[in-house]
């Protein structure tokens, strides 16, 4: 019996070979979990002083904070629940997310002109955020100096009753400050503008956040550093009694929000 020529059996053997391998099924990678939570900060410019993302991860990194984090802050001097959500603010926002926060500024320097636009507008960043699978958290922000006590006490008001309503988490930064200016006018939280925060109140604003966040006590903290709107180059160290008393204040704060029982003060964990 005469042999076949040796490359006329390679190619067949090939050819087999290439057969059995197509009649295989194919076995996509298994994707794995995304185990980070992502917190996306909205708002205007004040939310870049410090800046303040990156002041509140280094107490969540002081405290322990379990969960893998992933911060982004869309600055815009519109992104404010006074005005209508543009959609590229939310772009990050995806269904295929899981532990998607949305970090919401309630209001800015410009004030909202009723109620009614006001809730019709806050609320349509809520629908957003929700459809797109996200968390939704409400930034009770500070005021300005210029702020009568009159504007003060409306948009308090309004703040709380559109929280009431949307039963998100607030997180009242707004409220710890004027408890500063009120019981410890020594200490200076707002930048020579009269808008933005000093150093100090860049420090109060993470710890209110932290503890909104977390549910935990942000006193005790071994964190002593902050930046300034006036100075963003520079490093601040506080000394340790403002540190101290800035953590207790925003703790009290919490807690007297936690004994109401009106708000949710606190992400579920």
């Amino acid at each position: 019996m005469k042999d076949f020529p040796a490359r006329p059996c390679l190619i067949l053997f090939l050819a087999f070979g290439m057969l059995v391998i197509g009649c295989q099924p194919t076995v996509s990678p298994t994707s794995l979990p995304d185990l980070a939570y992502h917190f996306i900060w909205v708002g205007d410019d004040s939310l870049a002083t410090g800046p303040l993302d990156l002041q509140t991860q280094l107490l969540l990194e002081a405290g322990n904070y379990p969960n893998q984090l992933q911060m982004k802050t869309v600055l815009d001097p519109r992104n404010l629940l006074s005005f209508q959500p543009a959609e590229d603010s939310l772009s990050d926002l995806s269904v295929e997310k899981q532990h998607q926060f949305v970090i919401l500024q309630m209001f800015g320097i410009t004030k909202p002109e009723s109620d009614q636009e006001y809730f019709g507008s806050a609320n349509a960043w809520i629908v957003q955020i929700e459809s797109k699978q996200g968390v939704p958290l409400l930034l009770y922000p500070w005021y300005s100096m210029v702020d009568n006590s009159q504007t003060r006490t409306q948009i308090d008001a309004l703040v709380h009753q559109f929280a009431w309503k949307s039963k998100a988490v607030l997180i009242p930064v707004g409220p710890a400050w004027e408890k500063v200016r009120e019981d410890h006018p020594q200490l200076q939280l707002y930048a020579s503008d009269g808008m933005h925060p000093s150093a100090e109140g860049v420090y109060l604003s993470a710890c209110v956040i932290y503890a909104s966040l977390t549910g935990e006590s942000p006193v005790g903290l071994p964190i002593y550093t902050s930046v300034s709107y006036d100075s963003p180059q520079d490093i601040v160290t506080l000394n340790r009694d403002s540190v101290l008393l800035l953590q207790q204040v925003a703790w009290d704060v919490i807690q007297d929000y936690q004994q109401k029982g009106e708000f949710q003060v606190i992400l579920p964990k």
